[in-house]
């Protein structure tokens, strides 16, 4: 995953553009885990300006496709929510906005953005709350990948993290060794 952060929009990695208020920790996420430890809870993205956004930028010369995808719930009834994938640098390149529209059941929405050169300096994920209007929703479990499929969602907190691991679960509680050195969690 390479964005920082994936569950934790209030903090400084990422930007907002317009007014875009958080509420940390608010509701349950996808994974229902919010009664075990925080931040293990879906926040929420309160935009109260016209394409209004969050955004993180991942710092890199490598170009090609890379794929966005963050899960995303409406407060009530249905919301209008944008998603992009821009870069920066000598060829800087706007993506192109993905609408998708956010009920009041978790779903992981996603967008693809091939990135061309020469040269460019960083890859930046945009989330519209809104879309080009105002508006609340909950979100996720941010996550960017290069490639053009969305992969098993890696979560991180102050470091990106390499994918090459990762669980699917039922919504049951679920401890695994990664290796014959690791120790599970023991209840």
């Amino acid at each position: 995953n390479l964005v920082t952060y994936s569950e934790q929009f209030n903090n400084a990695a990422w930007v907002s553009t317009g007014t875009v208020t958080i509420t940390a920790d608010s509701v349950a996420g996808p994974d229902n885990y919010a009664a075990f430890a925080t931040p293990l809870a879906a926040d929420t993205l309160a935009g109260s300006t016209a394409a209004a956004k969050k955004a993180q930028s991942y710092t890199t010369a490598t170009t090609g496709n890379y794929t966005f995808s963050v899960w995303i719930r409406s407060t009530a009834g249905t919301q209008a929510v944008d998603l992009s994938i821009d870069a920066t640098g000598t060829n800087p390149t706007t993506g192109t906005k993905k609408t998708v529209t956010a009920t009041t059941t978790w779903q992981r929405f996603f967008v693809t953005q091939n990135i061309a050169g020469p040269t460019i300096s960083t890859v930046v994920a945009n989330i519209y709350p809104g879309s080009t209007a105002t508006g609340t929703v909950y979100a996720y479990g941010a996550q960017l990948n290069q490639g053009t499929q969305m992969l098993v969602y890696t979560r991180t907190t102050a470091a990106v993290q390499a994918q090459n691991q990762g669980v699917i679960s039922n919504g049951g509680v679920l401890a695994v060794s990664l290796n014959a050195t690791d120790t599970p969690f023991t209840v």
